[in-house]
């Protein structure tokens, strides 16, 4: 797996829809990236936890990130912070 730096969002953009079309709210698990097609699954790993998502945003725009996790997806990988996170991307979803 790859490592790079993620940060997280959600609080000030709930009830907004995202680039990919889908309305966020604090439930909603998922990652924006600035270039990966929306709906590319991505699987991530930090700190012993593991989660499969997909690419439903256009992000991050801070910290110099590459991956921006929604809350939820945040709190299921007890990531709380902006920091390296380790990540693999399904080829074979880009479109």
């Amino acid at each position: 797996m790859k490592s790079r730096t993620a940060s997280w969002y959600g609080p000030g953009f709930w009830r907004n829809d995202t680039a990919c079309g889908k309305r966020l709210r604090r439930k909603t698990i998922g990652v924006a990236h600035k270039r990966l097609p929306c709906g590319t699954k991505v699987v991530f790993s930090k700190g012993g936890r593991w989660l499969r998502t997909k690419v439903i945003d256009r992000g991050p725009f801070t910290n110099d990130a590459t991956w921006d996790l929604t809350k939820a997806a945040a709190k299921k990988l007890d990531f709380e912070t902006t920091d390296e996170i380790r990540f693999n991307v399904d080829e074979t979803t880009k479109r």
